[in-house]
């Protein structure tokens, strides 16, 4: 029998300040993909059944970046049940696979490990290539803008800022500048962030004052990818990332809002 996912999917319409937002909010468990809605909001949900996946080999270091599926991820414009899974289209990727050229990587084997939309034209997004010379080794990028250049990296490799290796984890983060509403604290302001895990990264924890600390991965039958959503005090969130042992690695999600950056 084919082992499913059951992915539920709440397409939901914030009006905000006079500006329309789409959310999309995922968590990830060894159960399931669970997308709902934000508390208190009206939405459309339905399930889709996805395929189990395999994360990356239970390693540290660079063998922890290694897919023994191949590389991972969508192809662009990937549908399951009319449903834009990928969430990413080829022609929003142009830049990054042109880049991805550059960097030594096969274009046309570019995916979409994760995407999420955080406004109806802006995205982040976390990709993966298999290498010209090796199609066995995964390289990485981050993408924080829709076709917006994407710097690859890739475990194992020479150079400053390239090697993967000693990463847990690669996330990509955006802040909107959101509008004060009157009686609204100013420094609070909208966290979205996307990712991918190490293979011996077990789970990841997302805590900012203000709210209970919020599981937002657990290794399971995903590639590893996680993301979400959230509300925060400035500079203030972190996420714990913890390995079979213990605590790997803390991220203090130092962005502001109206920024982008990449986070490993």
């Amino acid at each position: 029998m084919t082992r499913v996912r059951i992915v539920q999917i709440a397409a939901v319409g914030v009006a905000l300040a006079g500006c329309a937002l789409f959310l999309l909010n995922v968590q990830t468990s060894a159960h399931a993909w669970r997308h709902t809605n934000p508390a208190g909001a009206q939405g459309v949900t339905r399930n889709i059944p996805i395929p189990a996946k395999q994360p990356a080999r239970d390693a540290s270091g660079s063998a922890g970046w290694f897919w023994e599926e191949g590389t991972p991820g969508w192809r662009p414009g990937e549908r399951i049940q009319g449903y834009p899974i990928a969430g990413a289209t080829a022609k929003e990727l142009a830049r990054a696979r042109t880049s991805a050229v550059r960097s030594g990587l096969q274009w046309p084997g570019v995916r979409v490990v994760d995407a999420v939309h955080t406004t109806r034209r802006r995205f982040l997004a976390i990709l993966a290539a298999p290498t010209a010379n090796d199609p066995a080794r995964t390289c990485l990028g981050a993408m924080l803008d829709g076709n917006a250049k994407v710097e690859w990296l890739c475990p194992g490799r020479s150079g400053p800022g390239s090697d993967l290796g000693h990463s847990p984890a690669l996330i990509a983060a955006t802040s909107l500048d959101w509008p004060v509403a009157p009686g609204t604290a100013r420094n609070k302001h909208p966290l979205d962030l996307v990712g991918v895990a190490r293979g011996d990264v077990r789970r990841i924890v997302l805590s900012a004052p203000g709210f209970p600390p919020s599981p937002i991965y657990e290794r399971g039958h995903t590639w590893g990818q996680f993301n979400a959503a959230w509300i925060v005090t400035d500079r203030s969130a972190r996420l714990r990332i913890y390995g079979q042992s213990g605590l790997l690695e803390v991220v203090r999600l130092a962005i502001g809002p109206g920024q982008t950056r990449v986070f490993r």
